[in-house]
């Protein structure tokens, strides 16, 4: 048994590499599949099983030899042209619970018409899962294209959690992977730096030799320009072998593989190519897995209720009752119905005609308040003259029971003054609240209007906080809106706010400012999602990098949402763009 996995020259101890997180990493055509396949003969050689799941449709050739002659691996193909069992999204996690309980290696073959990319999350997704927390003893995962699975602008936080586990925690459930991908900016960046070991082969796109030195110049910096200038040029099966646990860095020509491999520049390479490994034992034992109890008697009862439903659906269904009215009822409903419309219009036109009135009385008592210092029984009893159709409960033109005018100057008088005393305080008072205070001090920084989504960013309001204190500064005259839905402060607004220490804005200044403020929990959210901007996360990603429960997790994300510091949707959390305007 071999006691290293060697690529070309470089070695690395079989039980390390077995366990750890790897990449290797190529355009196409260089030969960074049949590398990783040279790697997974070593790894069957040494008893430890592999899982490959394969959208490129190759691995399968793992159970034929490359020479007549010589002997595959027994290795299990679940999917793809030749499948050993029918690979679905629903059969995967079953498959890779067979596999597992009788110690299998097993190529999950996703290169189906039937299988769609979500279809190819989903597998992956529940395998990894599998994996995770059923795993015994050693196994090594092949994932091609990591990209579709783990890309670095996450879309499915839900496949992209279970892979990062693996990557970052495999090792403790005796797991290791390798991620095979073209080009190293597709991959997700933190899940690549987590790697412990690195193939870099053949480079040629600009963007991606750029993203690779920057790595190199930190990891190697005396080889930076050499290793960074050979990648445009490298032959296929040439490679940069990066090792976690060695300092140098080690150019190698990978070896010859003993399984075939198509080549489509090399078609007789399939007439050379020796028989398939017979792996009939092993699929009838996973079959045998896979036909358990529970499923069978499942099976059986969805059966039964198919053959009852069938049988129910057979019967002679009674007709159905024929509508039996007359055209006089027809008619009475139809004009019982008008009746009701016109009552609601009534109503409506009813109620139009109070709001006018309600509308007048309130000018009346505007125009009383405007000079509550000189109201007295003479002037009140011109002023009745004018306003008493309007003041009448009544309603306009109907004077009953109105009150005389020294009655009305007396009562109505004081009340007046201190109407318009309490007024001018309650301006004051209106501004010195924490919340209006905060409000009216972005509207003055802004002279040409602010929105409400910039005014949560800013004062942390939600939105029933922030839709009260709006409506209370515009109706004293401190604040407007204009027809852009744009909130302004008023001259007035600005002469009663005084002096003021203004809010910071946007950039570093506003983050640092919001980190100050909120509470522990929402605080480390906010800071990961500002970090990772202006990509996404899911909220179990974020769950596991704060330490957090999924409830807490969740509950400071609406938080955060409510005082529009970042936007929430089907999972994934980000952070504002408006923090960095």
């Amino acid at each position: 048994m071999a006691s290293t996995i060697k690529i070309g020259s470089a070695q690395i101890r079989v039980e390390d590499y077995a366990i750890q997180a790897n990449a290797i990493l190529g355009i196409r055509g260089t030969g960074k599949t049949t590398l990783a396949k040279g790697i997974a003969e070593q790894l069957l050689d040494a008893r430890i099983p592999p899982v490959v799941f394969d959208p490129t449709g190759v691995w399968r050739h793992l159970r034929r030899s490359a020479t007549k002659g010589g002997k595959g691996y027994p290795v299990v193909v679940a999917g793809g042209v030749e499948p050993d069992l029918e690979l679905t999204p629903a059969t995967a996690p079953l498959i890779m619970r067979s596999a597992i309980t009788e110690n299998i290696p097993i190529v999950f073959d996703l290169y189906d018409k039937k299988l769609s990319k979500a279809a190819w999350r989903t597998i992956v997704r529940e395998c990894f899962r599998v994996l995770h927390y059923e795993n015994k003893g050693v196994r090594h995962i092949f994932l091609e294209e990591a990209a579709e699975f783990v890309p670095q602008r996450i879309l499915d936080g839900e496949t992209y959690a279970e892979i990062e586990k693996i990557v970052r925690m495999g090792g403790n459930q005796s797991i290791g992977i390798t991620l095979i991908n073209q080009r190293s900016q597709e991959v997700n960046k933190a899940v690549l730096e987590m790697c412990e070991n690195l193939v870099l082969m053949k480079q040629r796109g600009s963007h991606a030799i750029d993203a690779l030195s920057k790595w190199i110049d930190r990891v190697t910096p005396a080889m930076s320009t050499e290793i960074t200038n050979s990648m445009p040029n490298m032959d296929a099966g040439e490679a940069w072998v990066f090792r976690g646990d060695e300092n140098d860095v080690k150019r190698v020509q990978a070896g010859k593989i003993k399984t075939y491999h198509p080549d489509r520049r090399r078609p007789e390479l399939a007439k050379r190519a020796g028989k398939i490994a017979n792996v009939g034992a092993f699929v009838e034992r996973l079959q045998s897995q896979l036909k358990t109890p529970v499923v069978a008697e499942t099976v059986e009862a969805l059966r039964a209720e198919v053959k009852q439903l069938t049988k129910e659906l057979g019967k002679e269904q009674p007709a159905a009752a024929k509508d039996t009215r007359t055209y006089d009822s027809w008619r009475e409903g139809h004009d019982k119905l008008r009746e009701n419309l016109k009552a609601v219009a009534k109503e409506r036109s009813g109620l139009r005609t109070q709001n006018r009135v309600m509308r007048r009385r309130l000018l009346a008592i505007s125009k009383i308040a405007l000079a509550p210092d000189e109201l007295n029984e003479t002037n009140v009893e011109a002023l009745l003259t004018e306003l008493k159709p309007i003041l009448q409960p009544g309603g306009p033109g109907r004077v009953t029971g109105a009150p005389r005018p020294a009655q009305f100057a007396k009562v109505l008088g004081p009340q007046m003054k201190e109407l318009v005393t309490n007024d001018a305080i309650d301006e004051v008072k209106l501004v010195k609240r924490k919340g209006n205070r905060a409000v009216l001090t972005v509207l003055a920084q802004y002279a040409d209007g602010v929105d409400e989504t910039q005014i949560a960013i800013l004062t942390g309001y939600k939105a029933t906080t922030r839709y009260q204190t709006l409506k209370e500064l515009r109706a004293a005259g401190l604040a407007w809106l204009d027809k852009s839905k744009f909130w302004h402060a008023t001259e007035e607004g600005i002469n009663v706010l005084g002096s003021f220490e203004k809010i910071p804005t946007s950039g570093q200044e506003l983050i640092d400012y919001w980190k100050g403020r909120l509470d522990k929990g929402a605080e480390k959210l906010f800071s990961l999602l500002v970090e990772a901007y202006p990509d996404a996360i899911h909220k179990d990603v974020l769950a596991e990098q704060s330490g957090y429960k999924s409830t807490t997790t969740y509950q400071s994300l609406k938080e955060l949402r409510a005082r529009k510091l970042i936007a929430l949707s089907s999972g994934h959390a980000l952070a504002s763009a408006r923090l960095f305007e």
